[in-house]
């Protein structure tokens, strides 16, 4: 700011970077699944979302129910992967011929691998009629229909009555008589039966008329009234009831649209019709139809409209369906006949998973692995896959070095139901040292979901994991998630006895009990770490991870910054109004006493010339967590004729 009159001059400064907010509630869930991508985490807000995205319910998995579980308990939003076998299954699909006779013009597959796909159905009729009066052999320019309602210039028609079939484009309807004339004379080898079926594909994004006369002869261009949703790579037809035309937008300049030498004889006058050849493709689910794919066209050069470009890959447009083309036809007769209603086949779940599709690798990046790259979530289950492999894969994965920013919640399995049974799983069995995963018993019951009067027992993972995001986005990661009555569970597969629990608490298996009105509740924080170090509780984990979490994004902008003393300054003010704010918040103990409760070091003490030499630098945030009221102990004296009770 130059300086130049005696004034009061206002300049802005730049704070320091803040710590930015991370995600606290956000959980993490593999297993499998009726459809849906597979070995790729998806993110879901709700059970609807992921009930749109992966399904319903299976008897072989228990991912569902423990998706639903999460959300019934407060849980925000979740990550999900779909675990499949790595050499199996098969993708639905179909075949779909076009209007030049090429049967396998059109592949039309499920959109995701599974015998989910046989449950897909795929049409591409726009409208459907039927004749109203029979169309002899020979050549014809008209046919007589029961509804035009749904009819447009420029649609191509397919007429059949199961034996005999005729192809026409419409050049104009007359909506009095229901009269529709062809854009060129079409012959009927035999006669097509009254009530025929009449039925269309078509759309445009263009009908219009061209303004100038068209020579007859090879022409490259010719001008039109409307251009506004012409389209480079769009297929054009151009008649006028007895010449068919048909050609491929290359250019447009003005109202003037370039195409490839084509032969025109014997030439159009003004106001010819030119329609854009376009189709509808739609799918259904079980019945329910999705939302059509609308103005498809099949020119590869129809970069905005190509079938592939949009119902295909990454920019797939469908959740149903992909379409692969390969047509040998030329022109319009590219477009696909309208197909009604048909089932997508051949789909096939395969195998089921193996421990290794499970754990997966961070060099192949499935099962656990597809959440590598996935830095938001908080918690991971693996509901009721209760291998060895799997459960000691999850904790493994949530402690090693890749990540240990989350908990994992291991289920044990059903059969490991009497206290003698668990404790012998969870030491020799299960057999981690670790505050990066906790493990809960017994398995719940709840209500069958999909037989009325029933119900089943499910593995606890997914019900306890909402509680977890519930108090985190409620209370905070400090808070233990503890004491707190489980929705929608109306039993346990094993009703723990107070004895039972002073055996399983102390090896950090945390019991689910049921208080006579009070609820089923988890009665348990502890994670499974032996050191009884503060880590052995869940809450101390998770206010651990987000400290983490927090901190290194924080900092982040600090990198190849010129390490000196004011580089320190700023990081330790950074990490201290960090630590400050949770404090404040309550997150730390004591919520009275600041000093005792975090301190943060970045100085020249713990950043000697070693240490910058090296391109480091150290700094050391200290904090002291809040633990559960684990236990309370009362002790109760008689004193004169009162009685006192102190803790």
């Amino acid at each position: 700011m130059e300086l130049l009159r005696p004034d009061v001059y206002v300049e802005e400064s730049q704070s320091p970077p803040g710590v930015p907010v991370v995600a606290v509630s956000t959980g993490a869930f593999l297993g499998v699944a009726e459809r849906g991508p597979v070995d790729e985490a998806v993110l879901c807000d709700s059970f609807t979302t992921y009930w749109n995205t992966f399904g319903g319910y299976r008897s072989d998995s228990y991912l569902t129910y423990a998706v639903k579980g999460f959300f019934d308990n407060g849980g925000s939003r979740c990550y999900v992967v779909r675990a499949m076998n790595a050499t199996a299954g098969a993708v639905a699909d179909a075949d779909a011929a076009d209007f030049g006779g090429d049967a396998t013009a059109y592949d039309i597959n499920a959109r995701w691998i599974g015998a989910y796909g046989n449950y897909i159905k795929y049409s591409t009729t726009k409208f459907e009629t039927v004749l109203n009066g029979a169309i002899p052999a020979g050549a014809r320019t008209t046919c007589v229909v029961d509804s035009v309602e749904g009819l447009e210039r420029g649609d191509i028609l397919f007429i059949s009555d199961g034996v005999d079939s005729i192809t026409a484009l419409i050049q104009s309807i007359d909506p009095s008589t229901k009269t529709i004339t062809f854009a060129a004379s079409v012959t009927a080898a035999a006669e097509i039966a009254d009530d025929a079926r009449v039925a269309t594909p078509s759309q445009h994004r263009v009908i219009t008329q061209n303004t100038v006369a068209i020579p007859t002869g090879s022409q490259t261009q010719m001008t039109l009234r409307n251009v506004a949703s012409v389209r480079v790579g769009q297929i054009l037809t151009i008649s006028n009831g007895t010449t068919l035309k048909t050609v491929t937008v290359t250019g447009i300049n003005g109202n003037d649209v370039m195409f490839a030498s084509t032969d025109m004889t014997p030439g159009f006058a003004v106001d010819a019709l030119v329609a854009s050849q376009e189709f509808i493709m739609r799918a259904s689910d079980q019945g329910i139809e999705a939302q059509p794919s609308t103005y498809l066209s099949p020119s590869s050069t129809n970069r905005e409209d190509y079938v592939e470009t949009r119902l295909k890959g990454d920019n797939d447009e469908s959740d149903l369906i992909e379409v692969d083309m390969d047509s040998s036809s030329t022109g319009w007769s590219q477009v696909p006949k309208p197909v009604t209603w048909t089932a997508l086949a051949g789909g096939t779940d395969g195998t089921a998973p193996g421990d290794a599709d499970y754990v997966g690798t961070e060099v192949n990046g499935k099962g656990l692995h597809a959440f590598d790259k996935i830095t938001d979530i908080n918690f991971l289950s693996v509901p009721g896959v209760t291998t060895t492999t799997v459960q000691q894969g999850g904790v493994d994965y949530a402690a090693g070095t890749l990540r240990q920013d989350i908990e994992f919640i291991s289920d044990a399995p059903s059969t490991s139901d009497e206290c003698a049974e668990i404790r012998d799983w969870r030491l020799n069995t299960l057999n981690r040292d670790t505050s990066y995963a906790s493990l809960y018993y017994p398995w719940i019951q709840v209500a069958d979901p999909e037989v009325d009067g029933q119900n089943i027992y499910l593995p606890p993972s997914g019900h306890v994991m909402g509680v977890y995001s519930a108090v985190a986005r409620s209370s905070g990661p400090h808070t233990p998630p503890a004491n707190i009555a489980l929705a929608g569970v109306n039993g346990v597969m094993h009703d723990v006895s107070d004895g039972e629990h002073d055996i399983l608490n102390p090896i950090g298996v945390n019991c689910i009990r049921v208080y006579p009105g009070e609820g089923i509740r988890i009665m348990g924080a502890r994670t499974l770490q032996n050191a009884q170090d503060g880590k052995h509780y869940v809450n101390v984990r998770l206010l651990t991870n987000f400290i983490k979490k927090s901190l290194k994004l924080g900092l982040r902008p600090y990198l190849m910054r010129a390490i000196d003393p004011n580089l320190w300054s700023q990081i330790g003010n950074t990490c201290g109004t960090f630590m400050q704010g949770i404090w404040r918040a309550g997150y730390l103990f004591p919520s009275d006493d600041k000093a005792s409760a975090y301190s943060v070091k970045c100085d020249k003490e713990n950043n000697p010339q070693s240490i910058v030499n090296q391109g480091r630098v150290n700094v050391t945030v200290g904090f002291n967590p809040p633990y559960p009221a684990e236990f309370i102990v009362l002790t109760l004296s008689r004193v004169g004729g009162t009685v006192t009770v102190s803790e």
